[in-house]
């Protein structure tokens, strides 16, 4: 897919998200004079912004986009303490994979519950499951492990598996919001 292709595919998918930010009375008053400035609302100085932050479905330009990085980079926002296993799948992108890996453990789950216990018809799929559920909890642990030796101070797995979840779960509630 070529970039236009893509542009469009992404544009279809454009519609009201909410973000609940925290401001002060004061801030809320000096966003509103910098978008009036220009003749644009508050939400269309935050979605410009956004857009070349993460150089998004439309951007203002290689500069501006060079700008929002630079912004981000000196505010500290990618260095610090966090180093957490979720940053090191994004960084390293490893998320989709993880993420396919967790799902296939929560479809396998789901499958298994639908089986009867007593069915003797069930057991190839049962081993299929349990096989799937085993293969992708070692592909997990082997990034974990990765993650781990690389790393001073790492959470434990289960905490780095619920925060992965928890990041999916955000984005599949965010995609789904209806306005």
């Amino acid at each position: 897919m070529n970039y236009y292709e893509n542009q469009q595919k992404e544009i279809a998918t454009i519609k009201p998200r909410t973000f609940k930010l925290k401001l002060s009375d004061a801030d809320v008053i000096r966003i509103f004079e910098f978008a009036a400035k220009s003749g644009i609302t508050p939400e269309e100085l935050l979605e410009n912004f956004i857009g070349d932050l993460v150089y998004g479905t439309y951007t203002n330009g290689s500069d501006e986009r060079i700008a929002a990085n630079e912004w981000y980079d000196r505010c500290g926002f990618c260095v610090g303490s966090n180093s957490s296993f979720l940053k090191y799948i994004i960084e390293f992108d490893y998320i989709e994979q993880v993420i396919e890996l967790l799902n296939d453990i929560d479809n396998a789950n789901d499958e298994m519950k639908l089986l009867n216990d007593n069915d003797k018809d069930y057991d190839e799929d049962r081993k299929y499951y349990c096989l799937l559920i085993s293969e992708s909890r070692n592909e997990l642990m082997a990034l974990f492990n990765e993650y781990a030796e690389g790393s001073k101070e790492h959470e434990r797995f289960i905490d780095a598996i619920n925060a992965v979840k928890n990041y999916r779960q955000n984005i599949v509630d965010k995609l789904n919001e209806e306005n």
